[in-house]
């Protein structure tokens, strides 16, 4: 227990005011208050003190729950229970290792459950404490004075009395704090626990939501929605980088998805189909803070939440296959059309075979510059356009490019598209042919 010193007299106050330390507050040796004091104290009308308390608590920190009666009714007993704890603890009759509460407790997490800030919980500490504290000191000074205490020692016994007040104060709230911070952290993962849930089955099939899951998801399903997926990313790292989103994009609308442990996608929302600037400043973004990303197309509703996921994990598959050349940001539209065709991967690996022959698909550095010409020249469209790309003399493109016709077995003005699509998809399925 914690030592007590012997109450003070008139004769040792001044003294004792002496030795004060400015530690005296979190002191393990407390000064206990005169006899007279400790029964004035300990006849204090509780139920008095108690409603004033609630009064001062309602209007200061919960006002919006005022005609709550369940929350009134708890924040009554959680007073009462401190109320009738402080008297005795000033009295000397009970420490502080001594001092258990249950409903203080259980009204931390109340207000956790409700989503009151902590902030409000702390105010509600500051007024009622402080309100007792007036109380008890009005008590102690009026009786001070019938008594003809002298000044020294009434002034001494106020400032005992606010130490233990404030000692009381620091520990209750201490274990309030606590008490509310794991209910707060069991609260926030069973929300988000279940909002990863409607997730997984959104992305499954086409659920009907009740008013509950559009509260848990917290997200508007008939948005313009976008996707952007972060493959290198944790979920943790992806919410500081969304505050980022936010204030480029000023999308209000927001959702982070754990896919794995290092793997995030990210909804962001708009009332409207995204604009081509709009997306733009998005890919800016991206590529401005050094990250690998995946980025859909806009895609509008229920069925567009589950198509723009799809759709940004499309672009990353492709972008691993591509490989070290790859943008950091791919978008959907640059890539398309590779991600429809490797949707049969196995189909477009015939396709390839067909359109480029064996001698273009070779793994040969001869085969690569080949390849390399072929795309270049059907980029820019002339043999000239192809050698200012590719820093080679005209007459080597064009030597280059008869030795494809050769394997080709036609001009390569013909089959324009089929060619470059085969080129497109042949750099995705170098490194998984089987």
């Amino acid at each position: 227990m914690t030592a007590r010193v012997t109450a003070l007299t008139t004769r040792g106050a001044t003294d004792a005011m002496d030795d004060v330390q400015p530690s005296r507050l979190y002191s393990d040796e407390l000064v206990a208050i005169p006899d007279w004091a400790q029964v004035l104290v300990l006849a204090l009308d509780v139920d008095s003190l108690v409603e004033k308390v609630v009064v001062g608590n309602l209007q200061a920190a919960y006002p919006q729950h005022s005609h709550d009666e369940a929350f009134v009714d708890q924040l009554r007993a959680s007073v009462h229970e401190n109320v009738s704890r402080l008297r005795t603890f000033i009295a000397g009759q009970l420490d502080l290792d001594q001092v258990v509460l249950v409903e203080p407790h259980t009204l931390a997490a109340m207000l956790a459950q409700l989503g009151l800030p902590a902030s409000a919980m702390q105010r509600s500490y500051r007024v009622g404490f402080g309100i007792m504290w007036e109380h008890i000191s009005a008590l102690v000074t009026t009786d001070a004075r019938r008594r003809e205490v002298g000044v020294t020692e009434a002034l001494e016994v106020a400032h005992v009395l606010t130490v233990l007040v404030l000692r009381y104060q620091h520990h209750v709230a201490s274990l309030v704090s606590e008490t509310y911070s794991r209910e707060e952290r069991a609260l926030s993962q069973s929300r988000f626990h279940l909002r990863y849930a409607l997730v997984r089955q959104l992305l499954r099939d086409d659920v009907t939501m009740s008013p509950a899951d559009h509260v848990s998801l917290a997200y508007d399903l008939e948005a313009h929605h976008l996707v952007v997926t972060l493959p290198d990313m944790p979920e943790a790292s992806a919410n500081r980088l969304l505050i980022g989103l936010r204030g480029t994009t000023s999308v209000r609308q927001t959702l982070l998805y754990p896919v794995s442990a290092h793997r995030t996608a990210v909804w962001l929302g708009r009332a409207h189909a995204w604009t081509p600037s709009e997306h733009a400043q998005l890919v800016a973004f991206l590529t401005t803070a050094g990250v690998t990303a995946g980025v859909s197309g806009t895609q509008p509703g229920p069925a567009g939440f589950r198509e723009s996921f799809a759709q940004a994990e499309a672009v990353l598959d492709v972008r691993r296959r591509w490989g070290q050349d790859a943008p950091s940001v791919l978008t959907h539209e640059q890539v398309a059309l590779e991600c429809l065709l490797m949707a049969d991967a196995d189909g477009s690996r015939r396709f390839v075979a067909s359109e480029l022959g064996e001698e273009l698909t070779a793994d040969t550095a001869d085969a690569a510059k080949l390849r390399q010409t072929l795309e270049a020249w059907l980029a820019r469209g002339s043999h000239v356009g192809a050698a200012d790309e590719l820093g080679l003399h005209e007459h080597t493109v064009r030597n280059r490019l008869q030795r494809v016709e050769e394997h080709l077995g036609h001009d390569v003005r013909h089959r324009r598209t089929e060619t470059e699509v085969a080129l497109r998809l042949h750099r995705l399925l170098v490194d998984t042919r089987s």
